[in-house]
């Protein structure tokens, strides 16, 4: 049967029907944020958010970009910040190369080997013998002067020096020593000019120790160690000496000494690496002194500062290069023997310091690298700032290792090189700072845009939520209402 409802109910019911709607379009707001879901609820508003929305996106990928190209930027400042440091180093090191002429320590690049032999003395004992008994002579003198090895002297020992040096003769300070014979090239005859040379490395220093000597306790010539201190001594019984000539040496150090008799100029001369450290008067040639020939002890008596003497006086360490010329050899001549030693030690030292500066340079340039982009070795960088590509910037790298650095080829071997060097370096310096302040002004252009993206995105984004947002508060207060 059908029902038929009055006007008045009818209306309720309608009434009703409006309100559960109205619930259900309260509440599917307030559970989505949202007052237009689709396209139905509004066509015009759905599409205009969605444009917005899109936008904002494409924005927000090329402001992650962005940030990514400032990264790129910081990690080649760090780079460069490094690399002038180093560049700070090298100058300071050519400076100082400069000014204290650091690279002026060596007149002669040839071994002590050469310049000895160059000399022709009459005995040169290298003491570089590995096995055998015999210490050959390879000076003027021949065989006739071959020196003995006795009482166990270690051969092949370590070299005392590093340019052209070769084994050395190890002492014990025992009993063992060289015994070189008597000879009218050496003792057994007058002479008015010697020169005596050798290199050694004690072991201690405290006690008497004998290096070399010749004669007895009349007429002697004698290099020794005593109280941490290197002796040179020559004495002519009522005539000339003993001589009291000396300077502190330390143990476990390599030292080359010198004796020059010198009668025709009336003086008697002691050395060590090249440095005068003494003088005696003499008043006439050196006598025949037939008591013998020591290396490392004493071949029964020599003379000393204070006195004849002989016994315990054996030497603990190492000697090398030992050469006896009939002549006098100039200081110049010393030095340049004491001097190649170690040639150049100094300028090797600036050098190294130098070197050590600048090899850094090229690890630095190879780790400023990011994201497969490196504007320090070359490589170029383009950033965009809106959708189309129509807007960009881009930085160009620049080669900044040694080679881009025009580096490679330093030079502090003498002062003309040192000087330019530095011009070098200076220019290399200036190179750097232009490229950080080149690189400062795109990264505020970059950072400005950086800005201007971000807030755009965010005018973009609050009028697409304006557009499609439901207001939460409002909802609630009509849902509670019906």
């Amino acid at each position: 049967m059908k029902t038929i409802l009055s006007a008045s109910l009818n209306k309720s019911l309608f009434s009703l029907i409006g309100n559960q709607s109205a619930i259900a379009g309260a509440q599917s707001r307030l559970s989505s944020g949202l007052k237009v879901n689709s396209a139905l609820d509004n066509p015009a508003a759905f599409f205009a958010s969605q444009s917005l929305t899109s936008r904002v996106s494409d924005l927000n990928l090329i402001h992650d970009k962005i940030s990514q190209s400032l990264l790129n930027i910081q990690t080649a400042d760090l780079g460069l910040q490094a690399i002038e440091n180093l560049l700070d180093q090298a100058e300071t090191t050519s400076k100082d190369a400069i000014e204290n002429s650091l690279f002026a320590t060596q007149t002669n690049s040839q071994s002590i080997n050469e310049q000895i032999l160059a000399l022709d003395p009459v005995g040169y004992w290298r003491l570089n013998e590995t096995s055998g008994t015999v210490a050959e002579n390879l000076g003027s003198g021949g065989s006739a002067i071959n020196a003995v090895y006795q009482n166990g002297v270690g051969l092949g020992s370590e070299s005392l020096f590093s340019n052209g040096g070769d084994t050395s003769a190890q002492f014990d300070g025992s009993n063992d020593r060289i015994i070189i014979p008597n000879s009218n090239l050496i003792n057994t005859s007058t002479h008015s000019e010697r020169t005596i040379e050798l290199t050694f490395n004690a072991n201690d220093t405290s006690k008497r120790q004998v290096l070399y000597e010749e004669g007895a306790h009349i007429n002697a010539l004698s290099i020794y160690i005593e109280d941490d201190k290197i002796y040179v001594n020559g004495r002519d019984q009522g005539d000339f000496g003993p001589f009291d000539i000396s300077k502190e040496i330390s143990a476990g150090e390599t030292y080359h000494v010198a004796l020059v008799l010198d009668a025709p100029n009336n003086e008697f001369r002691g050395y060590l690496d090249g440095e005068l450290i003494g003088t005696g008067y003499v008043n006439r040639s050196l006598s025949p002194h037939s008591g013998g020939i020591g290396i490392g002890h004493v071949n029964g008596q020599t003379y000393f500062h204070d006195g004849a003497g002989g016994g315990a006086v054996a030497f603990d360490g190492r000697i090398a290069e030992v050469a006896l010329y009939n002549d006098v050899i100039s200081q110049s001549q010393l030095q340049s023997h004491a001097s190649s030693l170690e040639p150049n030690l100094n300028q090797n030292n600036i050098v190294n310091d130098l070197n050590d500066s600048l090899s850094q340079i090229d690890q630095t340039v190879f780790s400023s690298s990011y994201r497969g982009v490196n504007l320090l070795s070359g490589g170029n960088l383009e950033i965009n700032f809106n959708e189309s590509h129509t807007s960009s910037t881009k930085i160009d790298g620049d080669n900044f290792t040694l080679n881009g650095l025009s580096l490679e080829n330093l030079s502090l071997a003498d002062e003309d090189g040192a000087k330019a060097s530095l011009e070098e370096i200076t220019r290399a310096k200036d190179k750097v700072r232009e490229k950080r302040r080149a690189l400062s002004v795109k990264n505020n252009i970059i950072l400005s845009r950086s800005d201007y993206i971000e807030n755009i995105s965010r005018v973009l984004q609050e009028g697409s939520d304006k557009l499609i947002l439901a207001d939460l508060e409002e909802e609630s207060a009509k849902l509670l209402s019906l």
